[in-house]
C-alpha cells in the first residue's frame, strides 16, 4: 500500500503539471475501487458505470486543488459517494429490493451477498458506515436526513445481518468479515477505454448535463458514450492510417493499401452474407405461410 500511495503521489504531482499520461495512470490504477464502490451503493451496473465515469470527469477538472498531503486515492471514494449520492436523489430510490439489480451484482463472499440484498437505503447507510468511515452525521448531512433516521435504518441493516449470519453479532467477526468484502472490481476494458477516452477529449465539457438528460434512462447515457468513443475511434484509426501512408517507403504503402483493402473486403463480405441470410430468411416466411 505504500508503494502505491507514493506511486500516486508522484502521479498527482505529474498530472497537475498537465501530464496526460499520469491522469490516464490514476484513473486506470483506481477504476475497479471506485466501479466497485459505486456499484455497492446503487445495486445497478448502468448507473453504476456513470458514476465513476463522473468521477474521474470531476477529478481531472479539480485535480489541482486536491492538497499536497492528501490521499488521491481516499479523495477519489469521496467524490464518488457524493456523486453516487447526488444520484441516488435525483433517481428517487425506493426502499424495496430490485431482484434484477442485484442479479447485477457477482458475490464472492457470503457477507458481500447479505450486504447486498439488503434494501437501498439501509445498504446505503451500512456500506457508507462500515466500509467507507462515515459518521452518523456525515451520512445524514449527505442524504439530507435526520441522525436518528440514520441510526434506524443502520441498526435494522445490523440486524438483517446479523440474522442471516449469527457468528457476525461478534465484533470481531464482523470486522474480519468486513475486510474480506471486494474493494475492486474491474469493469471491462472497453468500459476503461472509454473512460480515458472522454477525460482526455477536450471536447466533452459536461457529462453531468448528459445524465440529466436522460434522469429517465441511464442506460441512454451508456449508450452515447459507447457511440462518441466508437465514432471517435473509427476517426482515430483513419487518421492513422492516413498519417503512416505518407509517413512510409513505396513498398510499405503498397502493403498498407492491400492491408485496408483487405480490411474493407472483409466490411463488405460481411455485409453480404447478412443480406444472404436475411434474404433466406424471408424467403423460408414466404414459403410457409404463402406458397
Amino acid at each position: 500500500m505504500d508503494h502505491e500511495y507514493k506511486t500516486a503521489k508522484s502521479l498527482v504531482t505529474q498530472a497537475k503539471l498537465g501530464d496526460k499520461d499520469a491522469i490516464e495512470k490514476l484513473f486506470t490504477m483506481y477504476s475497479g475501487s471506485i466501479y466497485s464502490l459505486a456499484l455497492k451503493i446503487t445495486a445497478y451496473k448502468s448507473l453504476a458505470k456513470i458514476i465513476t465515469l463522473l468521477t474521474f470527469i470531476e477529478a481531472r477538472d479539480k485535480i489541482n486543488s486536491m492538497r499536497a498531503d492528501s490521499s488521491f486515492h481516499e479523495w477519489l471514494r469521496a467524490i464518488a459517494v457524493y456523486i453516487a449520492m447526488e444520484s441516488i436523489r435525483s433517481h428517487k430510490y425506493d426502499d424495496q429490493i430490485d431482484a434484477k439489480k442485484i442479479s447485477e451484482y457477482d458475490y464472492e463472499y457470503e457477507l458481500d451477498q447479505s450486504i447486498m440484498i439488503l434494501p437501498d437505503n439501509e445498504r446505503i447507510i451500512f456500506i457508507l458506515s462500515r466500509i467507507e468511515g462515515y459518521s452518523i452525521e456525515e451520512i445524514a448531512d449527505l442524504l439530507s436526513v435526520k441522525n436518528e433516521y440514520v441510526e434506524q435504518l443502520y441498526n435494522a441493516a445490523l440486524e438483517k445481518l446479523i440474522k442471516r449470519n449469527a457468528s457476525l453479532e461478534s465484533r470481531i467477526v464482523m470486522e474480519q468479515s468486513l475486510t474480506r468484502v471486494v474493494s475492486s472490481i474491474q469493469p471491462s476494458k472497453e468500459f476503461v477505454e472509454q473512460i480515458i477516452f472522454i477525460i482526455n477529449n477536450e471536447t466533452i465539457k459536461d457529462y453531468y448535463t448528459l445524465v440529466e438528460k436522460y434522469q429517465a434512462n441511464i442506460d441512454a447515457v451508456e449508450i452515447e458514450v459507447k457511440e462518441t468513443y466508437a465514432a471517435n475511434s473509427k476517426k482515430k484509426y483513419l487518421n492513422s492510417v492516413q498519417k503512416q501512408y505518407k509517413e512510409s517507403s513505396p513498398k510499405e504503402k503498397f502493403d498498407l493499401i492491400i492491408s485496408v483493402a483487405k480490411t474493407v473486403l472483409k466490411y463488405i463480405q460481411n455485409i453480404i452474407y447478412l443480406t444472404i441470410i436475411v434474404i433466406l430468411i424471408l424467403a423460408t416466411i414466404y414459403i410457409v405461410f404463402y406458397w
